[in-house]
């Protein structure tokens, strides 16, 4: 019988060993939560619809992150850049949302239509956590006093924690979005995102006048050469 041994070990081992997690791959959420009064979600590109070469950089591709609140679209934001690069959005909680959750919808338009995407995720937040930040925001002057002016995103842009390229953060502002600029510096905009969040800088050429009945398209604040 002990010739058989080794064999019984070998099945054994082969039962307890861990099965490979999944690795994500392009149109995948990867990460989602909230901090503070921003709730965020991460994901990685996904290729053009029928695009599926396996470049190291792929194409450039326009995604929506589209937030459900109980079947019902309350907001969407629209994400472009390379295929199988990582961006994470954010999303002011402002609100109680039903069953103390909503929904990230990462999908390739931004109708109302649940059923399709590439990804999804559930966010948990729980009234206590909204109820506080509707206090802040409710607390918040607005609009700012002092700022430069209001501008309007070109195209989707990275997020620095300071004027320079070596602070990046990781987050990504959706195009069409608009935002405070409170300071301009070595070809940065420093931005107000909301009371309870810190202040962040994106390069200048990123942003354009706002031409909402409002701003009217008032030129943006000089900004100056981006450092060496």
């Amino acid at each position: 019988m002990r010739r058989f041994l080794p064999l019984i070990l070998l099945i054994l081992l082969a039962l307890v060993v861990p099965a490979a997690s999944a690795e994500a791959v392009p149109g995948d959420i990867i990460d989602a939560g909230f901090d503070g009064c921003n709730a965020y979600v991460t994901f990685i590109m996904p290729y053009p619809p029928g695009d599926t070469s396996p470049q190291v950089v792929g194409p450039t591709n326009t995604v929506y992150v589209v937030v459900f609140d109980n079947g019902l679209v309350v907001d969407f934001y629209e994400v472009t850049g390379p295929a199988g690069d990582t961006f994470t959005v954010l999303h002011p909680i402002t609100q109680l949302y039903d069953n103390e959750d909503f929904v990230f919808n990462l999908n390739y338009n931004s109708d109302d239509d649940g059923s399709d995407y590439y990804d999804y995720v559930l966010v948990n937040v729980p009234n206590s956590v909204a109820e506080g930040c509707m206090t802040q925001t409710g607390n918040c002057p607005y609009p700012l006093t002092g700022a430069l002016g209001q501008g309007r995103v070109l195209v989707s842009t990275a997020v620095y924690y300071g004027p320079s390229y070596d602070t990046l953060t990781g987050i990504v502002l959706p195009v069409g979005t608009s935002w405070w600029i409170i300071g301009a510096r070595d070809g940065f905009y420093k931005l107000f995102i909301a009371c309870q969040a810190n202040y962040v800088w994106v390069p200048a050429e990123t942003l354009g006048s706002n031409f909402d009945v409002v701003w009217g398209g008032a030129p943006l604040p000089e900004s100056g050469s981006a450092s060496d």
